[in-house]
């Protein structure tokens, strides 16, 4: 009778201990999973308000050029300096630059040794020539012709004067960029 009330004893501590390992596991869980919830919600605020930033930026240029096309006041100066100045704002971005109606390299930050450059076959340019009156245009991942690494690019087309495609003002955004917020988050 000893033997069976021991016995009985050690089940009724094995079943709790079950039990309870059962239900912390599932708490465990939660817990996790709510933590899982947190970080993609941070995620998505830091790269959101990042990619906003840069749409702004470079909508902020392509409004800029277009007014200073219909004063016929676009000077290679100016947009050199523009360029310069978000690149300074913007210290994570891999390049950002102009291209002309051509696909043509004109300004970039930083610029590659040998001027120019064809990009006319990019799918950001020629989704911009098709349709200059669109908004902001992503692109990729793809590799970089300027600087060899991947990148997701952002644009905006550029129009003249009398509203024809005029080019287009791109920001690139390396995939070093995704690295450094995914492994600080």
């Amino acid at each position: 009778l000893f033997v069976a009330s021991a016995l009985l004893v050690v089940v009724a501590v094995v079943a709790l201990a079950s039990v309870s390992f059962f239900l912390e596991r599932d708490r465990y869980r939660e817990r996790a999973r709510v933590a899982t919830q947190n970080v993609t919600a941070l995620l998505e605020a830091k790269l959101a308000g990042d990619f906003r930033r840069v749409d702004l930026a470079i909508a902020n240029f392509a409004v800029e050029y277009m007014r200073d096309a219909r004063q016929g006041a676009v000077s290679s100066a100016r947009l050199e300096r523009a360029v310069d100045l978000l690149g300074a704002l913007f210290p994570e971005l891999e390049s950002l630059g102009v291209l002309d109606h051509q696909g043509t390299l004109q300004h970039a930050r930083p610029f590659p040794s040998g001027r120019g450059g064809d990009f006319s076959d990019r799918t950001y340019f020629t989704a911009a020539r098709e349709n200059p009156h669109r908004g902001l245009i992503v692109d990729g991942p793809f590799r970089s012709r300027l600087s060899q690494r991947p990148v997701v690019v952002f644009c905006y087309p550029l129009r003249d004067a009398d509203g024809r495609f005029a080019g287009v003002v791109f920001a690139a955004l390396s995939s070093e960029y995704f690295h450094g917020v995914l492994t600080r988050a």
